[in-house]
């Protein structure tokens, strides 16, 4: 449930596809914390992944993103 609602969460404004990739990252994160009990890690790991997309989304061209349909 907590998977589907950061999923859900994290693809407002997007379209159901887009809501696949945060749905996958949120289960195993649910999986990682339900072993490790653990969220510092995880909040490292979501700031890593934010991080990342603002960066490549900085060096992409707009252009070359409408061909991959995101």
């Amino acid at each position: 449930v907590s998977a589907l609602l950061f999923g859900i969460f994290h693809s407002a404004y997007g379209t159901i596809g887009r809501a696949v990739v945060p749905i996958f990252i949120g289960t195993v994160f649910a999986l990682f914390y339900k072993k490790y009990s653990n969220i510092k890690i995880l909040i490292i790991c979501h700031f890593l992944i934010d991080f990342i997309s603002m960066m490549l989304m900085n060096f992409i061209d707009p252009k070359h993103l409408s061909l991959l349909n995101l």
